[in-house]
């Protein structure tokens, strides 16, 4: 199972997180059709919505970035390498987090929830 990380985080910072995300994904499959590595992305090409941040594939790149609101923190789970690309640059959800001024509170065992 998939650890699931809770942290505290401004929405500002979960936007940062998944535009950090997008801009260390790699395109994967017919993605490379739509592909621009000149491309960077902003935490205003995001946004939360119904208490979430998701991103699947954005400009080709296979992102697979989620975070859920629960109250006042957040929620996510480890990144898994045959779907998050951006794990070359950030290999734990831990550095994702806080390379957006985050601060994880705890990571938690999928298979106890």
């Amino acid at each position: 199972m998939i650890d699931k990380v809770t942290f505290k985080a401004t929405d500002e910072q979960v936007l940062q997180m998944a535009a950090n995300a997008v801009n260390a994904s790699n395109p994967v499959g017919v993605g490379a059709i739509m592909y621009n590595p000149g491309s960077v992305f902003s935490k205003t090409d995001f946004c939360v919505m119904h208490s979430m941040v998701s991103v699947d594939y954005c400009g080709g790149r296979m992102t697979k970035f989620i975070a859920i609101r629960h109250g006042d923190y957040w929620k996510m789970r480890e990144p898994h390498p045959e779907y998050q690309s951006w794990i070359r640059a950030y290999p734990t959800a831990k550095d994702l987090i806080e390379s957006a001024g985050a601060t994880v509170m705890e990571v938690s065992d999928a298979a106890r929830e």
